[in-house]
């Protein structure tokens, strides 16, 4: 009886300590390389599975004697587990395992501890069902509509926790290694992988079934390794140069023709990007799938871009939708260095591939298209975007850097406009603050020194405060990390307030929380012209907002240059991220302005600002809204889409405060003149997609009867 108590114990025992809660794996051990081998045997959904095997190179940072992974929904096989250690060939037992499904961990408690600094080989035997889930490695039925023609295809899609559906791994970030990948598949099948197929051969026993072997990925995440199976036809590309990049654009055959731009279009952008990076793509070519029905608009895997049809596919003709196209290219071509090269240690920093990637596929898509001036309308569409986010969410909002313990892909859904718009908006405004030699001098080395690695926001301050100091772009007062961690850890932004007094010609600024927090405060870079001036090239600070030591909010008096007769503007080219509201006399300046045949020189991107802000306010304080019609009224003259863009998606803020009958007046009444004229819209991009726009909202406001 004794005996089996004790046998007990241990056993009770054993089983706590090879429990594992910690949100986050262990820091005992760290993967170096995947050998990974995947068997697909596809068939109809609910009987299509695949079965495989991967070795795991590890390298051990502390003695331990527990071994923790993800795995999830995967059959394994534990009794062939082995660990052995690469040094001397020793195989060390295991001694249990166990499932944590709550956390998707797999623990292994191992017979004696690993030992600091040695390298161990793992191997894991494992099997799965192929389910149409769109995440892990999953299967999509080609032809839905059609039950007597059955065609199917295979794919992966492993951010952020998918790579865990599809074999037992270290799914997170930081945790980088290299990949050398094996899929074993029907003879009829195209497989496709992140790097080149080096080898195909036939399996023993089964001359339909075939191994294709694919060259060793560069060190990356998890979430970035990619496979597919498909029967899809492609077409053929490739940049200029002795080094030439090979691409592959692969689709069904009945949409082939409609991918012609994308295969044209991607190799230009992504030599753009190793221009402007200063660093080459790493591998030799890219392939670029197609899936009828991927969640996702596009997926950045390190060489196998994976892409949802409807997003990707161009129809000719229909100039919006050729921007958008080439916008999504080049955000998952940014993402080979934003994301992929260089990696954010944990998602809290997601930001930090997707806010970049954002920021630089509009600036791409101006490289390539530059007749459709696409950096300045988009900037202004994005920023707009993160504004609402702001102002619909103020409750349970998120800061662009945020603390995240679980890699929850429906809660960072929920909150995209944060990591992608907001971000963007404030890469832009930093921008501006640095100058372009700085920011990008900062930029590079950052990318260089991290290349293969993973970082934290700490790190980008670090090279950007580097690059700054080198060119002396900002007074030695004001350092970078302090500034934009203003804006990457607070929630929400700053309504600057414009304040002038008249007789002494001095102007105060400062600032609130959009939101009345009266804690916050954010060091504000202050741009801004005259009308004497007119100078709206400048974008860089001529005054700041600064924070004392408290953390309180410190306002600005300056004194004019100027007529107190002529008209102030804050935020050129609406770069800074924040919101500006003028007395009423300068307002009133600026509305006479807008009215002149050059709306008084004002720029089109501040021009879309002052609506944007004006109708913001006017909401809030209806008292305004005589303000805000006045400034309005020009819109009859505007000619530039952003200001017709920034009127549509505000009008509901009219509706607000207007019954719908005065609303549907007044829009009516600025609408008409220009919808008189929408046949002559057909000069520049602008006019191509302002047309639409106009008839959009002629049929909103009444101007002309619609369907």
């Amino acid at each position: 009886m004794r005996s089996l108590v004790v046998l007990l114990y241990i056993a009770l025992w054993a089983f706590v300590t090879a429990t594992y809660h910690n949100p986050r794996l262990p820091k005992t051990i760290t993967p170096c390389h995947y050998d990974l081998k995947v068997q697909t045997h596809i068939q109809d959904i609910g009987n299509s599975h695949f079965e495989g095997s991967v070795g795991i190179v590890l390298k051990v940072l502390q003695n331990t004697d527990q071994i923790v992974l993800h795995a999830q929904n995967l059959t394994i096989n534990e009794p062939t587990i082995k660990l052995e250690r690469l040094m001397n060939s020793q195989i060390i037992s295991i001694v249990s395992t166990e499932f944590n499904p709550s956390l998707d961990y797999f623990v292994i408690q191992t017979s004696k501890k690993l030992q600091k600094a040695s390298l161990y080989y793992l191997n894991i035997e494992f099997a799965a069902q192929l389910t149409n889930t769109n995440l892990g490695y999953f299967i999509e039925n080609l032809e839905p509509g059609n039950p007597m023609k059955r065609s199917w295809a295979t794919v992966t899609q492993f951010e952020r926790v998918g790579a865990r559906y599809a074999f037992p791994c270290f799914d997170e970030p930081a945790l980088k290694a290299t990949f050398s990948v094996s899929l074993g598949h029907h003879k009829n099948y195209t497989s496709l992988s992140n790097t080149e197929k080096y080898g195909v051969r036939y399996q023993d026993h089964n001359i339909d079934y075939i191994w294709s072997d694919f060259k060793t990925t560069p060190k990356m995440s998890t979430y970035l390794l990619a496979y597919s199976l498909n029967q899809f036809s492609h077409i053929s590309s490739q940049t200029q140069g002795p080094n030439s990049i090979k691409f592959r654009t692969w689709v069904h055959s009945d949409a082939l023709q409609n991918a012609t731009y994308v295969a044209e279009v991607t190799p230009k952008i992504l030599q753009y990007f190793e221009k402007l990076f200063e660093i080459p793509f790493p591998m030799s070519k890219l392939d670029q799938l197609i899936m009828p029905t991927f969640k996702f608009n596009g997926m950045e895997n390190w060489g196998l871009i994976v892409y949802r049809e409807a997003s990707i596919l161009y129809n000719p003709g229909d100039i919006k939708q050729k921007q958008e196209v080439a916008r999504l290219i080049a955000h998952e071509l940014a993402h080979m260095w934003w994301g992929n090269l260089v990696t954010m240690s944990w998602w809290g920093d997601v930001w930090l591939k997707e806010g970049f990637s954002t920021y630089f596929s509009a600036i791409a898509v101006d490289h390539v298209h530059p007749e459709w001036q696409y950096f300045l309308e988009s900037y202004g569409e994005l920023q707009l975007d993160a504004f609402d986010y702001d102002d619909k969410k103020r409750i349970n909002k998120v800061s662009i850097s945020h603390s995240v313990v679980q890699s929850n892909t429906d809660e960072w859904e929920k909150d995209i406009s944060v990591f992608y718009h907001k971000a963007a908006s404030v890469i832009g405004m930093m921008s501006a603050i640095l100058g372009r030699d700085a920011f990008y001098d900062g930029l590079r080395s950052y990318l260089k020194d991290n290349a293969y690695g993973s970082t934290t926001q700490d790190q980008l301050w670090n090279h950007l405060q580097l690059a700054s100091d080198r060119v002396g772009a900002l007074d030695k007062a004001y350092n970078i990390r302090t500034i934009m961690e203003s804006w990457t850890l607070q929630r929400g932004y700053p309504c600057i307030k414009v304040q002038r007094n008249y007789q002494t010609n001095e102007v105060t600024v400062s600032q609130n929380h959009f939101a009345n927090d009266t804690k916050s405060c954010w060091w504000v870079p202050l741009s801004f012209t005259t009308q004497s001036e007119s100078n709206f090239s400048n974008t860089r600070p001529r005054l700041w907002l600064n924070c004392n030591a408290k953390g309180m909010a410190e306002p600005v008096t300056v004194n004019l240059k100027s007529s107190e007769n002529e008209w102030i503007v804050f935020n050129i080219q609406s770069m800074g991220h924040y919101r500006v509201d003028y007395d009423p006399r300068n307002l009133k300046m600026i509305s006479d302005s807008l009215l002149l045949p050059d709306h008084g020189g004002i720029h089109f991107l501040n021009r879309g600002q002052l609506i944007r802000d004006c109708m913001y306010f006017a909401k809030l304080q209806p008292k305004r809204l005589n303000q805000t019609l006045d400034l309005l009224t020009y819109l009859s003259k505007e000619r530039e889409y952003i200001p017709w863009k920034m009127f549509k998606d505000n009008s509901a803020k009219l509706l607000a405060i207007m019954s719908p009958e005065a609303t549907q007046k007044f829009g009516a009444e600025i609408i008409q003149p220009l919808y008189r004229k929408v046949d002559d819209l057909n000069g520049g991009n602008s006019d191509v997609i302002l047309r639409p726009l106009i008839e959009e909202l002629a049929c909103k406001f009444k101007v002309k009867k619609c369907v």
